[in-house]
């Protein structure tokens, strides 16, 4: 008579994704916008990428459950004197991992335009 029975259920432990590694980032549109790529974590589900505006964070999360390597974040100030800083973490049902190494935009070189003197083809 299952009604009357004790039901034990197991539940395997998950254990937190390994960083990721490798983090770059690219500066596009005028520095209007950065782009974020990274390589996979062993176990991940998904991955969170935090910003801050001081070199160490606090970091405040800008976009979570990425299934992807690579974020886009939109909408930065296109100034020189704007220096943002990102890290990522991966996740999944045993937690979050720690973070990327800090990569920032003032580390990124701004891309010049390419000019080719006329006659010089």
């Amino acid at each position: 008579d299952i009604s009357s029975g004790t039901f034990i259920f197991r539940v395997n432990d998950v254990a937190a994704p390994s960083a990721p590694a490798g983090i770059t980032l690219t500066l596009l549109l005028g520095n209007s916008r950065a782009r974020l790529e990274w390589s996979s974590s062993d176990r991940a589900t998904g991955y969170t990428v935090k910003r801050s505006t001081t070199r160490g964070g606090p970091y405040t999360k800008i976009k979570s459950n990425i299934i992807e390597t690579r974020y886009i974040d939109n909408g930065l100030l296109a100034s020189n004197s704007a220096v943002y800083y990102y890290v990522v973490t991966a996740t999944n049902a045993g937690g979050e991992s720690s973070s990327t190494e800090e990569v920032a935009t003032r580390d990124v070189p701004t891309p010049s335009p390419s000019v080719t003197p006329i006659g010089c083809e």
